[in-house]
């Protein structure tokens, strides 16, 4: 085949392709606006809000928000009954929260007993909620147990 002309091919099919499947030439602004505009498009999209009721039953309205109820969510945490008994019954031990597959709320210790905390109690929604936060906040998370909380006292 003549070099030329396979060049030219190779060329045009080239072009051919860029051509037809170009991207949207659609230029995002970089205002706040243009944030703005997108979060309220998102927002519209079902199930993309999940955290919004944690944070409307919790008054968050921002960030600071969310670590200032975090600390004292975490104090009444420490406080509750069953939770503060565990902690006294693991003197040396570490603490890690998480959420089971099947949704159960757990507190384990490095001593490894571990409480499984009933779904109807005040301390399964204490932990959940800071499960929630410090998940959202990006805090706390165990670097050698994924998925958990590391709970520092």
């Amino acid at each position: 085949m003549n070099p030329i002309l396979a060049s030219s091919l190779v060329s045009f099919g080239k072009d051919f392709i860029q051509s037809a499947f170009r991207g949207s030439t659609e230029v995002v602004s970089g205002e706040s606006e243009a944030f703005d505009g997108m979060l309220s498009n998102a927002e519209k999209v079902k199930g993309s809000s999940e955290s919004s009721p944690i944070f409307d039953r919790l008054g968050i309205k921002n960030v600071e928000d969310a670590g200032v109820i975090r600390k004292q969510i975490k104090t009444e945490l420490f406080a509750d009954p069953a939770v503060s008994a565990f902690m006294a019954n693991n003197p040396d031990s570490q603490f890690y929260a998480r959420r089971t597959p099947e949704g159960n709320l757990v507190l384990r210790a490095t001593s490894g007993q571990s409480l499984k905390l009933a779904p109807d109690t005040s301390g399964a929604q204490l932990l959940s909620d800071y499960l929630d936060l410090s998940n959202f906040l990006g805090r706390d998370s165990s670097p050698d147990r994924p998925g958990e909380i590391l709970l520092k006292s």
